[in-house]
This record gives structure tokens, sequence and C-alpha cells, in this order.
């Protein structure tokens, strides 16, 4: 009862220790009542079969009925893995050089997969979802380490992570959001590594800069590469 209730309150933080012991009270009554009747169904099936089957047949056929409910939930689990009826995750270290949204990532880059499907994960439906480099890779006239959230990038748009002590038109970035342009790649919107004041206003390190909105704001846009007239 008391690890019930220690579960329900762990997992229902709001739930207060009362509430969350009733709740435990509930759930501890439903398995009983639930318990006792399948185990009631059990010695059924063994006197049904009382003058049909010998004691040792009986005996496992209860048994059999008895765990039935497990063995079920047991197959469907072992359905739903082998047959990829789950999303999973799988990270491979790649062996040759991989092209990604025009970006070369050296062989020995950790390349993470979102798996689906397939037969023990054997003929899979994969999709690359991020893609680290052992050293810095270019986009365009841009240093970074990775390229991350791939298969939400759409419309000319890359997410990535920048390198470090890398300087974007005076904006020190870590995770950073680019327009691909004709011109080279466009800090859209940004995660700051370091403080900067802009406009009259202090950004704080971990800030959040989205540079669209501002270039909206300015009738430039949003496509159009970073000026110096911006610092």
């Amino acid at each position: 009862m008391l690890a019930v209730s220690a579960l329900l309150f762990l997992l229902l933080p709001t739930v207060s220790h009362a509430e969350a012991g009733e709740l435990g009270g509930v759930a501890v009554f439903a398995v009983t009542v639930c318990s006792l009747i399948w185990v009631t169904l059990t010695l059924l099936v063994f006197l049904l079969f009382r003058r049909r089957l010998p004691i040792l047949k009986r005996i496992g056929l209860s048994a059999l009925f008895l765990f039935l409910p497990v063995l079920l939930l047991g197959g469907e689990f072992l359905k739903e893995y082998a047959f990829g009826e789950y999303t999973s995750t799988r990270t491979e270290v790649t062996t040759k050089s991989s092209d990604v949204l025009g970006v070369t990532f050296p062989p020995g880059s950790h390349a993470e997969y979102e798996q689906t499907g397939g037969f023990f994960s054997w003929g899979a439906n994969r999709t690359l979802h991020a893609i680290h480099s052992p050293r810095p890779v270019m986009l365009g006239n841009v240093s970074i380490n990775a390229m991350i959230y791939i298969p939400e990038n759409c419309c000319g748009q890359v997410r990535v992570e920048v390198s470090e002590n890398v300087n974007i038109n005076g904006w020190s970035c870590g995770d950073a959001t680019f327009d691909l342009t004709p011109a080279g790649p466009a800090l859209r919107s940004c995660f700051l590594t370091a403080p900067r004041r802009w406009r009259g206003q202090q950004y704080l390190a971990g800030a959040f800069v989205d540079f669209s909105s501002a270039m909206a704001g300015t009738g430039q846009a949003a496509s159009d590469p970073l000026r110096s007239a911006w610092r």
C-alpha cells in the first residue's frame, strides 16, 4: 500500500499525500479483486476437467490459464518489438563522408536516426535526425559542429550547433537557425553563448534572439544575410 502511494506521488507530483494514498488504495483494491476473480476462474477450470483429464494435465492447463494474461501481454510486447510498431533511436558512427543539406560530414561522425517498422530492426524505415562531426565543418562560411532537428528543417532553413568561439556578425551563438540563401547562410535565430547589447537591450548568455522578427520590423527581407549595420 505504501509503495503504491509513493509511486503515484512520484508520477503525479501535483497530487497530495492524502490523494495519493486514496488512489493507491483504489489501485490495490482493484488489483486484489481482479486477482481473486482470476484465481477463482482458474479453480473452476481445474474442477471442470476433474473427470476428463489426469491430475498432471489439469494442473498444467490450470497453470496455463492462470498465467494467460501475462503471456498475452508479453506476446503483444514481443510483437511490437519484432515488427517495429514503435519508434526507437539509433546512433551510428559513419564510415564514409556524408552530405547533409550541402554540408559534408567526415567519416567518424555520429549520426542519430529515428527508425520505425522492420523485423527486429531489420529493414526499418530510418530518418536522420541529427549528425555530429568529430571536427568543425563548414556551412557556407560558418563553422559548425552538428546539424540537428533535421526532419524539421524545411523551406530553405537549417538548424545547427555553431562551433565554439565562432562569431557571426558580432553574435556568439550555440544552437542557431540559418536561412540558406544564394549569398550564403543568413542567421535567422540563435541561443547566445555570450552576452550582447543590441538596440538598447541587453541580451544575456542563453537568451534566444529571433532576427527574423527584427528584420520584419525594419522592412528587410527575412532571408537576407545580416549586414554589419546590425552590430
